[in-house]
Order: C-alpha cells, then sequence, then structure tokens
C-alpha cells in the first residue's frame, strides 16, 4: 500500500544553531559553501547569516512516500539532519531520499537528489560511517552539510521499505546569491551513465565495491573530453588511512569497500558537461558510483544506458 503525506510547511521554525562539524571547522565549511557559487566568489553576501530550523516529525508505515515541503524561497540549506528512533536507524538508511528543486512535482522524475538515503549521509551498508565535514554524525542526528540554493521552493521526498520513526531537520539561511549553483546527486551502477549539461562542479564521489580493495575502473568525462579514471579523481592520497576531514580514505568491509573523497579544496569544473562511467556492472567488479555536484540547473538528474563498456 502507497501513504502519501504531504507537508505544506513545517512542524516548527526557530532560530536555530548553525551547522555543526569537527572541532575547528567554521573556516573548512566556509569553503563548503563556496562550492555552491559557481564562481567561487562566495556563498553568502551579507557576513554570516542567521539560521532558521525547521523540524518535520515522521512516522510513517512500510512503503510509504512522504512530501515536504520546505521553507519557501529564496532560501539555501546550511544542514539537513536526521534523527532516527532507536529502532529504526537501518530502515531511515535503506530508504530513498529525493530532493526537487524550483518545482512543485514530487515524482521521482524531477529529483535532483536521488540517493538511498543512507549514502546521502556518509552510511554505506556493512561499512564504517564517513565521517567527515559534508557529512556524518553529529551528537545523535546524521548530518549533511553541503549548501543547497533555491530560489522559490523545494521539496524534499522520502519512499520506505520499512516503518520510519524520528525527525528531520532542515538549518536554513535566507537568500541566495545570483550565480549559487543547485545541489544535486545520484547513483551509477551497471550498464549507465551518469551525465550532466551545462555549468557547474564536482563536489565529492563515493565509489562502492565488492572485496576490500580499491576501486580500478571507471572514468569521469569534463567537457567531452577524458579528464581522469574514478580512482584518480579520489587523489593518490584518498585511498590512505587517516586523511582529513576534507578528503577521504578507504574504507573496508568483510564483503565490500568505499573509497570517498570530498573536492571541497579543489573542485573539478566543468562548463559544458560532465558524465560518469564506471564500466561493466557490480556482478562483474565495476564499482558503483556516488557522484555529489553542483549545476547551474536545478532540473532533475540524467542517468543514460552507455553506448558501450570501457576498456
Amino acid at each position: 500500500m502507497l501513504w502519501l503525506t504531504l507537508a505544506v510547511g513545517w512542524v516548527a521554525v526557530a532560530a536555530g544553531p548553525e551547522p555543526s562539524g569537527p572541532p575547528a571547522a567554521d573556516r573548512a565549511l566556509t569553503r563548503v559553501a563556496r562550492l555552491a557559487s559557481l564562481s567561487g566568489r562566495g556563498l553568502f553576501t551579507d557576513g554570516k547569516p542567521a539560521s532558521e530550523t525547521a523540524e518535520y516529525l515522521v512516522e510513517s508505515a512500510p512503503r510509504a512516500t512522504l512530501v515536504f515541503m520546505l521553507p519557501a524561497g529564496p532560501r539555501t540549506v546550511r544542514a539537513i539532519e536526521i534523527l532516527p528512533s532507536p529502532a529504526t536507524p537501518k530502515a531511515w538508511a535503506s530508504a530513498r531520499l529525493r530532493l526537487t528543486w524550483e518545482d512543485d512535482d514530487p515524482e521521482p522524475s524531477r529529483a535532483a537528489v536521488d540517493l538511498p538515503l543512507g549514502l546521502a549521509f556518509g552510511r554505506a551498508p556493512g561499512l564504517p560511517v564517513m565521517e567527515s565535514l559534508p557529512v556524518g554524525t553529529s551528537g545523535e542526528a546524521w548530518v549533511n552539510r553541503f549548501p543547497m540554493p533555491y530560489r522559490t521552493q523545494a521539496l524534499l521526498r522520502i519512499d520506505t521499505h520499512a516503518p520510519l520513526d524520528g525527525k528531520i531537520r532542515v538549518v536554513t539561511t535566507r537568500g541566495v546569491v545570483s550565480d549559487a549553483g543547485y545541489f544535486k546527486a545520484a547513483l551509477r551502477s551497471g550498464p549507465e551513465r551518469l551525465s550532466e549539461s551545462g555549468r557547474g562542479q564536482l563536489a565529492g564521489l563515493i565509489l562502492l565495491s565488492k572485496g576490500p580493495g580499491p576501486p580500478t575502473t571507471g572514468r569521469l568525462m569534463v567537457d567531452g573530453a577524458p579528464a581522469t579514471s574514478l580512482g584518480g579523481t579520489l587523489g593518490t592520497d584518498a585511498l590512505r588511512p587517516g586523511m582529513s576531514e576534507l578528503r577521504g580514505l578507504l574504507l573496508a568491509g568483510p564483503e565490500r569497500s568505499a573509497a570517498y573523497c570530498w573536492r571541497v579544496a579543489d573542485p573539478i569544473a566543468f562548463q559544458k558537461s560532465f558524465s560518469v562511467d564506471t564500466g561493466a556492472d557490480e556482478a562483474a567488479g565495476a564499482p558503483t558510483a556516488v557522484v555529489f555536484w553542483y549545476s547551474e540547473n536545478p532540473g532533475p538528474v540524467r542517468v543514460v544506458r552507455a553506448p558501450r563498456e570501457l576498456d
């Protein structure tokens, strides 16, 4: 049975705390915020604006669709926090998260962010949490600190597999700079190509693969030309343990591994397009790629069948 909940407002709005992060993270959070400004000039024009917190109470049946309308724009989401009840973390992690910008249609085909909810907060099945500045844990909350600007309206949709219980908090500030890009995120696996047209910049990458070792296949195309392998996109230091909160590392589990990197200090800019291929399907050893980026286009993510497998 499909249950639909549409929240036309929010449960509570009040002055809220600044999005929390690792110790001494204010300067690094400012760098994260610059990712959303496609020119790199900075996201906020009036210093450090006051934040507001919208809180959404969640108590849902299995196989439900929940749709929440975020506060009216222009606004910039500074953080999204998930507070699961003690009995439902696995249900939250397996739910599907979708975010839609500048559109009142909550259909999945309109979403600019479309991910398993756990991955959006640095949680991959069977692996340690990817504790870092952009995603991780703050107290009891799962947190995603990527800034997410929108001019008029935004929708947050969750599709459940199992019953959910808990809260969603969305920390926002009023206003958007003129050249702010829209946050996007999607998962690519199997014989598909993830692509985006227009101007923007890549902000992060997670590669999930079977076995304990790092993934070795896949390719990033930028503006129509091969840019690097996906492993190269992560950076040579990304696969070493003990890296800083902005770079990422390799997480190994008994049956799968994840390599991740947040391109906060060095985003990969594109002027016309980018695309991500991972080669053969996962059963043949190719990784699954989770890509985070900013785009001048608020529209949905484009995933198409790749014309050929990579060499």
